[in-house]
């Protein structure tokens, strides 16, 4: 209850100033994910899904610079374990987004 009276507030004070209130939580710059930042879904689950994408990004430069003709050996084997590893990632996404 005390949240949305400080964001009503906010509200208030920024339609009053004309513009934004720099204390108000709302307009606050994020600092962390959506998945690691919310009550929903547990706090594993993003940080599991970080390295995933890590590995994804890699994959992407299987064919850069000077790779292109062969592609980089690293990220082509990188790619189907980051793909799987991304299935079960969206998987238990999707089971707890509905339990």
């Amino acid at each position: 209850m005390t949240r949305v009276v400080r964001l009503r507030r906010c509200a208030v004070n920024s339609t009053r100033e004309g513009k934004r209130a720099a204390s108000c939580p709302v307009y606050r710059r994020r600092r962390r994910g959506a998945i690691l930042s919310t009550a929903i879904l547990p706090g594993w689950l993003g940080v599991i899904g970080l390295p995933i994408g890590v590995a994804l990004l890699i994959g992407t430069l299987e064919f850069v610079g000077p790779n292109e003709k062969d592609g980089w050996v690293l990220a082509g084997m990188t790619v189907p374990i980051a793909y799987i590893g991304w299935s079960l990632w969206l998987v238990a996404l999707g089971v707890f987004l509905l339990w």
